[in-house]
């Protein structure tokens, strides 16, 4: 079911999922998500990875194009209800592309430093 009027940045949807509840939630999109294509583990891995809060205990101001961050933004709002941001959501992205391509950026690294020396 699609929302008739999603806001990106609210907290629930414009009709009800069930009878007294509205809210936006990640459960609510792992649940849904068989009936997208997508199956429930892919829906939880994903969720898992990514949808997730990121403590960190120092951050910096990082510049993107603005068509990815409004993406970002809405999938933000639309999965996380504030309870995380888009700043853990590049976090979290970029912490999986390191630790699935460690291999090949440390090449890469040790290549370019064996240059410069």
């Amino acid at each position: 079911m699609y929302d008739v009027n999603p806001v990106p940045y609210g907290d629930e949807l414009s009709l009800n999922v069930d009878e007294e509840d509205n809210r936006i939630s990640i459960d609510l999109a792992v649940q849904t998500a068989v009936r997208f294509g997508i199956s429930k583990s892919d829906a939880e891995d994903y969720a898992s990875r990514f949808l997730k809060n990121t403590p960190s205990e120092a951050r910096q101001c990082v510049y993107i194009d603005r068509r990815l961050h409004r993406k970002i933004t809405t999938l933000v709002g639309v999965a996380g209800t504030r309870r995380f941001t888009v700043g853990n959501f590049i976090d979290n992205v970029l912490e999986q592309h390191f630790e699935r391509h460690r291999t090949e950026i440390r090449s890469l690294c040790s290549k370019g430093l064996n240059k410069i020396l």
